[in-house]
């Protein structure tokens, strides 16, 4: 059988063409499109000043391919609508920082802490209202809703946003990293829950935080634009997870996301925290606009 040598732009007229005859959707030729740009372009590492970087940052992005989470955060966020489809920002918006800026913005102590996680994911956290990151969370542009029904995130989220508008700007980027895999942790419910979240924070390693609604909600989206189910993350959340860097804890109250046959994001009450799971994080101290 004699093989064909194409150029990428005969390919790409043939893809056209074959779109233009109905024989392919515009969503699959800008898939294709898409894989096309990025078997031929440079690898994101071979782009920067390594000499700029930590060696224990080098380290960190060899372990966690921190350069592909880079590209696949890009991807998410056009695909839930923070960007426009090409990865532009949008009118008004912020231009996602380059990758450079984005590791370096981790300090020593940051990097380390990163260096001891199993399956670190990286986030590029938009500095924007909750109200926009929980609208974009139910209104992807392409790919898969976070939330079964239309209007179920919003009639539990009532006390993590503040109205129903439209989204608002992104002023700037926050890099987080977070830990793969959340860990058990028990409350004593004879003892105020803020004391007991004292406690974990002070132990604590140097540069090690834990999470909040925004956090969450992006390791959420980061997941669920992986072509995880909505089943498989939900499941792994049936003892719920705590935020407990979030600023609406109360003595009374957690913030917490869980699994409730759906997708639960409220505010929990103590009687119900015996058994949760906890997720470490670094990272967010830094805006990069």
């Amino acid at each position: 059988m004699e093989l064909v040598k194409l150029s990428l732009e005969e390919i790409i007229g043939e893809l056209e063409e074959a779109s233009q005859n109905g024989e392919l959707s515009r969503a699959r030729e800008e898939r294709l499109r898409r894989l096309i740009s990025d078997s031929t372009r440079p690898r994101l590492m071979d782009t920067i000043d390594r000499s700029a970087l930590m060696p224990q940052t080098l380290e960190l992005i060899e372990k966690l391919k921190l350069d592909e989470q880079y590209e696949d955060q890009i991807r998410a966020l056009a695909d839930f609508g923070f960007l426009e489809l090409n990865g532009e920002p949008k009118e008004g918006d912020v231009p996602v920082p380059s990758f450079g800026r984005v590791m370096n913005s981790f300090t020593a102590d940051e990097v380390e802490v990163a260096l001891s996680y199993q399956g670190g994911e990286l986030l590029l956290v938009p500095e924007c209202s909750m109200n926009h990151i929980v609208y974009q969370s139910e209104h992807p542009v392409r790919g898969y809703r976070l939330f079964e029904y239309e209007d179920e995130l919003f009639v539990l989220a009532e006390d993590f946003i503040t109205d129903r508008g439209t989204p608002d700007t992104i002023e700037g980027y926050r890099p987080v990293i977070v830990d793969g895999q959340a860990q058990d942790v028990e409350f004593d419910l004879t003892k105020g829950l803020l004391q007991q979240v004292e406690a974990l924070k002070a132990a604590r390693r140097p540069g090690e935080k834990g999470m909040e609604a925004r956090r969450g909600m992006m390791l959420l989206i980061a997941r669920a634009h992986k072509g995880r189910t909505l089943e498989s993350i939900s499941g792994e959340l049936d003892r719920g997870e705590i935020w407990e860097d979030d600023p609406r804890l109360t003595d009374q109250e957690m913030p917490e996301v869980y699994d409730d046959g759906g997708y639960s994001l409220s505010l929990t009450d103590i009687d119900l925290l015996e058994d949760q799971k906890r997720r470490s994080s670094v990272g967010g101290d830094v805006l990069l606009k």
